[in-house]
């Protein structure tokens, strides 16, 4: 093998070490929506005495979103990692980490495209117990883009069960 060619795929090969950057921004990102989070639990402690009970239940739904996204950042950041800079072989202590890195594209697809159905349906759910706060086409907007959520995850399913990788 020729110099360029070879230096031109090192390059390459190591060039995914830049994701790295990209990985630690959602390290920071689950730190601020973990703290944020906090701030939220705190402030419905302090009101929970007060509140109308579907103002509670809205803050529940609220917090239930907010754990499937913290989820997903988790999701992406270990299988992303794994897949494409370096292999977890464990952490320290002997924690294995199979279960998270041994998953297929796909079904890490699935599970986020799973993921983003129940929170776009948590919303709607959100929408439907304060509606007047909302208009017909806020809300008919709402439905068509869960509609199309669900479309794909439906779609995604359908080509992980044909690629027989299910």
């Amino acid at each position: 093998m020729s110099a360029i060619p070879y230096l031109i795929t090192k390059v390459m090969y190591y060039s995914r070490w830049i994701l790295v950057v990209f990985y630690g921004g959602l390290v920071a990102a689950l730190l601020l929506f973990g703290l944020y989070y906090i701030k939220k639990i705190y402030k419905v402690s302090l009101t929970a005495g007060g509140m109308e009970s579907s103002d509670l239940i809205l803050s529940m739904l609220s917090m239930i979103d907010m754990t499937l996204i913290a989820s997903l950042i988790v999701m992406v950041l270990i299988s992303g990692y794994d897949s494409f800079v370096a292999k977890f072989s464990s952490v320290q202590g002997g924690e294995k980490l199979e279960d998270l890195t041994h998953v297929s594209s796909g079904a890490i697809k699935l599970k986020i495209s799973t993921a983003i159905i129940v929170i776009s349906s948590i919303y709607i759910l959100e929408m439907s117990m304060d509606f007047p706060k909302f208009n017909t086409n806020e809300i008919l907007w709402a439905l068509i883009m869960h509609g199309s959520l669900v479309a794909t995850g439906l779609a995604l399913a359908f080509i992980e069960r044909m690629s027989g990788h299910h």
